[in-house]
This record gives C-alpha cells, structure tokens and sequence, in this order.
C-alpha cells in the first residue's frame, strides 16, 4: 500500500463531459435596474467558464410568460445576443415545463440554471414538474437574492444557493466553475 492515502478523504472527482445548460432568468418586473444589469453580467460570466465546443447553453427570460432568448446553442455571439435582450417586465411564472421540454431529448447532461429574486405564480405546477425534471437525471441549481422564497426553492432544486445582487457574477462562475470541472452540481456548497 502507498504511504500517502490521503486520496481516500477527498470528494470524488467526475469528468465534466458535454452538458445542455438552460439559463432561466427572472425578467419579472421586480428585476429592473441593476438587478437585471447583474443577472446579465453572471450569465456572461457563466458562458465564459463554460466550454462552449463540447457544451451548448439556452438563455430563457421568464416573467408571466416565458421567452426563448436563443435555444441550445454552442456559438458565444449568439447566446452573447440573447444575454442582451434580457429586459425586466410583468409577473413571474415557472420556466420548468419549457425547460424539461428543451432538455429531456438531449444526449448531454442536462443542467437548468434558475435565477429569481421573488415569489413564483403556481407553485404546485413548478413543484410536480420539478420532479419530473429530477426523475428525468436532469441538475436544478437555483440561484435567489432579494425576496426569493428560499423554501420554495429548496424544494424545486437540485442544489439551491441564496446570494445577493452583489454577488451574483461570483455566484455563477461559482457553478460554472462546478460544472466543467466535475460535470455535477453535486460539489456546489449550500449557502
């Protein structure tokens, strides 16, 4: 046996192999101002931690109604130029139905990022297809500040993170970190 088993203590590391990641930002109104400006400024973080040659990202505004900014794709200038058109208006509603639909015929690892500062509409449709998503192997790491329902979230998420506006950009490198290095939002901390 070797001298050295410290190896034995460590986490586990996996292979970060292709991913399908959705980006669905609350576009509510409550995310105006410098709430939207981060959330834009974390997506574009986000995409450059993320190796777009062997992984694709979708850009989803969601408020009362969902809105596809660009689907699955692997070109920077194109999911760049959805980030851009993020703009804050209306309620919020769950993305989760779009998203299982997007992801559940994908070959890659499916991963859903969610970014809200508030309180959801229809909770108990988020919640089932939540499940549905979980069940299908697909990673829900949600992100909340603000007045996010943090209990809410917990129980849609794979891995749920509060943060604050401030921290938003730290917060998604953070997972986009997480992500091309393991290839699981298993190793992302609880805050």
């Amino acid at each position: 046996l070797p001298e050295d088993m410290d190896w034995l203590y460590e986490r586990p590391k996996g292979v970060a192999g292709p991913m399908s990641v959705i980006l669905a930002v609350d576009i509510s109104g409550s995310m105006a101002g410098k709430a939207i400006q981060q959330a834009k400024a974390a997506a574009r973080e986000f995409m450059s931690k993320i190796d777009l040659r062997i992984s694709e990202i979708s850009i989803v505004g969601f408020e009362s109604r969902i809105h596809i900014m660009c689907d699955l794709s692997q070109s920077e200038h194109t999911i760049s130029r959805a980030i851009d058109k993020l703009d804050a208006k209306g309620g919020t509603n769950s993305p989760l139905k779009h998203c299982f639909n997007l992801l559940r015929s994908t070959k890659n690892k499916p991963v859903i990022v969610l970014l809200t500062d508030g309180e959801w509409f229809d909770q108990d449709e988020a919640l089932i297809t939540a499940q549905s998503c979980k069940n299908a192997g697909m990673d829900i790491i949600a992100v909340g500040f603000g007045s996010a329902d943090k209990r809410f979230l917990a129980r849609i998420a794979t891995v749920t993170m509060m943060t604050d506006i401030n921290s938003l950009v730290e917060s998604f490198s953070t997972i986009a970190t997480e992500l091309s290095t393991s290839g699981s939002a298993a190793g992302l901390s609880l805050r």
